[in-house]
């Protein structure tokens, strides 16, 4: 953001105002004659209400007693008065109030006197200057969702026979077509382990076809290498609405190393009603519909998660603004340092290291800040739409999240208090996020 300077004035004060990124304010002023010695006068009043002088009750000594007594308590009160009256009357003049007092630098008097006046120096971090939110001005395109199709059903059914499957190890056979292994697959160029122990189904479609290619064959110890290829087809053919493809746009070739430590063969129990009670349906035909039931809410859902991307996207690209850089420093810091640490780790020449981690500070400091402005974007249309959470909401959200086998915004080690701000804030988001898609234009 850029830096700009303002003036501003009344009887008692002038005021140059400057901001600079990060929300940094520089407040210079100066302060007229008469309010300085206004000061000055109620700082002696003040010290004499203190202190007691031989042959006068307290705070009734005359004021050329006081000072000349204490006159370095008064002139200390003088300096604390002024600065504090000067600052309180300088924000109300810009409206730039403290982000919180801990950024309040040490103020500066560059001068001081009952003849000249005051002028004063105040530097700190003001709060964000967040910007009106118009929601009809914002754009989403309309939820398309393909239909359910029977192989989505069959992989379903299928993952419901590897529960209740029995396992047969394959340590002194090949492996072929439809064994499972586990994988320890460690990244070469960049010296870092990518999983350990994973499971494996080696079936054409459902691995790339290198690391098909790789395994077909092999027994268990094998270490096998080779370098990842994207494997296209799958990106272009798979129909799971919930499947993220983002990633084949990012995609890097990287030498694998590859250990089998394990290989099963998966008897498969046959799909019938005995099997569809297991799963907690009467029939293998209610046990199908329940499973599209299920894909049908989680390709909604899917949808509403796209929708609420696009508010995110255009919400941090419509309205940008500045954010205290106090507020994002540890974060930044934190994730930078892990991120030029896995850098390090790398087989990189200083040039590629270099590059990279220009882009990591780069693009850790764009998605820490876009995160912070966006809560108070959210935070601003929920106040000024008056979208609420009621307890009943949480209590609901509270549930859901602990029986969810998914990524929760909670977990049983916190403290009940701590556990409800989380979850008011993770709803209070939702709700105005979707707030925002309801009043947005809608388009193909």
């Amino acid at each position: 953001m850029s830096a700009q300077q303002n003036e501003y004035k009344n009887d008692n004060l002038h005021v140059i105002f400057s901001r600079a990124p990060g929300c940094k304010i520089k407040l210079e002023i100066t302060v007229s004659p008469l309010a300085t010695q206004a000061a000055y006068k109620k700082a002696i009043k003040n010290v004499n209400k203190e202190v007691t002088l031989p042959g006068f009750r307290k705070g009734k000594a005359p004021e050329n007693f006081v000072v000349q007594n204490y006159k370095a308590p008064v002139h200390q009160e003088w300096k604390d008065l002024l600065v504090n009256t000067a600052f309180q009357e300088a924000l109300e003049l810009t409206q730039a109030y403290p982000f919180s007092r801990n950024t309040i630098q040490r103020p500066q008097i560059k001068e001081i006197s009952l003849e000249e006046g005051a002028h004063l120096v105040i530097e700190y971090e003001a709060d964000p200057r967040v910007p009106k939110v118009k929601p009809d001005e914002l754009t989403v395109k309309k939820a398309q969702k393909e239909p359910i199709s029977p192989a989505q059903v069959q992989e379903i059914l299928q993952q419901i026979q590897l529960s209740h499957a029995t396992w047969e190890d394959k340590v002194d056979h090949p492996i072929i077509e439809g064994d499972y292994v586990d994988l320890t697959i460690e990244n070469m160029d960049e010296n870092f382990e990518i999983c350990k122990d994973s499971r494996f189904q080696v079936e054409k479609g459902k691995l790339g076809a290198w690391l098909y290619n790789l395994l077909i064959g092999k027994n268990v110890n094998d270490v096998v290498e080779g370098m990842s290829e994207q494997d296209s087809t799958h990106a272009e053919t798979c129909e799971d609405p919930t499947h993220d493809h983002s990633e084949h746009a990012n995609f890097k070739p990287t030498r694998c190393k590859i250990t089998i430590t394990a290989h099963q063969q998966a008897l498969l129990p046959e799909i019938n009603d005995e099997l569809a009670a297991k799963a907690g349906a009467p029939t293998v035909e209610e046990l199908k519909a329940r499973i599209e039931k299920n894909l049908e809410k989680r390709a909604d859902e899917y949808a509403q998660m796209e929708q609420r991307r696009q508010i995110e996207k255009q919400l941090a690209e419509k309205y940008p603004f500045d954010i205290p850089y106090s507020l994002t420093k540890e974060d930044k810091e934190l994730q930078i340092m892990q991120a030029l640490k896995n850098i390090r780790k790398a087989n990189l020449s200083p040039e590629e290291r270099e590059k990279k981690s220009e882009e990591a500070r780069q693009q850790i400091t764009q998605s820490i800040e876009n995160a912070y402005r966006l809560f108070y974007l959210l935070r601003e249309i929920a106040d000024d739409h008056q979208i609420e959470v009621s307890q009943e909401e949480i209590i609901q959200e509270f549930m859901k999240q602990m029986l969810s086998q998914e990524t929760a915004v909670i977990d049983e080690s916190m403290k009940a208090e701590d556990m409800r701000e989380r979850l008011y804030s993770f709803l209070i988001t939702q709700k105005t996020k979707d707030f925002l898609v309801e009043q947005a234009q809608h388009i193909d």
